[in-house]
């Protein structure tokens, strides 16, 4: 595990819901045989859990469910086990992705990569912690870009940015819906929600890649989220990009939303791009419930769905 992140202690989580269903046939009641709230995992920090404490027996089925939660997140579930005399332990943590040798950050294509462990990295720009792919010996600095493919845009870039997009585009705000006509504020833990957002298109452009990314005041993001393919908007176009966040992910907590808009402007030059953000451009608070907030595994599954229309700019 990272040598650069202090171990956590899954044990003392300020908030453990259990998830007796993917435990069939175990006392619900017993420390040992619950799974941790895995939506707590999403900071990227290693936990250490103790055997007969958090877990009993063999820790693989242990390991399965962590994997199929990290999936189901967007993660990457890192797992392996440790023993100290008679104490048996497993580290588990949810990374961001994996990294292949002399290659960029897979999450936002950045170049620049700083060392956390042997076989760990954390990007310089988007913060994303990764894992080496097969456990290759790190060494921060400067990674190639991916090789170019004929006649496609090449996605994320790793080649040269300019991060002064606004002449492209711009981000015109977001909200919250819990339907398609009612505006939310401060959605429930156990409720899904859209959060809608628009760009406005005024240039020619080849493509385009949305991200948002939703944080606690003063921590980074807990939630980078993003289409599975870019867009190829026209020039005055409006592009109404919608996500569900779905329930029992985010714990009761007061969220800020940062939009990032990566742009390809010209096709014959596909890893150079613009970027266009808008920080904080929604506050929102997760209210809870009576009763406990149980994250279930989506079987690999990606819990995000995302909707995406294009229409006319509205004249000036």
């Amino acid at each position: 595990m990272q040598d650069g992140d202090r171990p956590h202690d899954a044990a003392q989580e300020a908030s453990v819901a259990t998830l007796a269903d993917a435990s069939a046939g175990l006392d619900p009641k017993s420390p040992a045989e619950r799974d941790p709230d895995w939506s707590n995992w999403l900071d990227g920090r290693p936990r250490r859990l103790k055997r007969g404490k958090d877990y009993t027996g063999d820790p693989k089925p242990l390991f399965k469910r962590a994997r199929e939660a990290a999936e189901g997140l967007g993660k990457l579930a890192v797992a392996s086990r440790d023993s100290q005399g008679k104490y048996e332990y497993v580290w588990l943590q949810f990374v961001d992705g994996e990294v292949e040798p002399g290659r960029p950050c897979p999450v936002c294509g950045s170049r620049t990569l700083a060392k956390v462990q042997k076989h760990f990295l954390r990007c310089s720009r988007c913060a994303s912690t990764l894992k080496a792919t097969g456990d290759w010996d790190v060494e921060p600095g400067e990674y190639a870009p991916p090789s170019r493919s004929s006649g496609a845009v090449a996605w994320p870039g790793g080649g040269a940015e300019d991060t002064s997009g606004e002449d492209f585009a711009e981000i015109l705000g977001a909200r919250l819906l819990l339907t398609e006509t009612q505006e939310i504020r401060e959605p429930l833990v156990t409720q899904d929600f859209l959060l809608l957002f628009a760009v406005r298109f005024l240039r020619p452009i080849a493509a385009a890649l949305p991200r948002v990314r939703v944080s606690v005041d003063g921590s980074g993001p807990l939630l980078r989220v993003q289409p599975p393919n870019p867009i190829e908007p026209s020039a005055g176009e409006t592009v109404d990009a919608g996500v569900v966040i779905p329930g029992n992910l985010l714990m009761p907590r007061v969220y800020s939303v940062e939009i990032v808009l990566l742009i390809v402007p010209d096709r014959a030059r596909p890893m150079d791009y613009v970027r266009v953000t808008a920080a904080d451009v929604l506050d929102f608070r997760v209210r809870k419930v009576t009763g406990q907030s149980l994250l279930h595994a989506r079987h690999g599954s990606s819990p995000f769905t995302w909707a995406i229309t294009t229409r006319e700019n509205a004249p000036a």
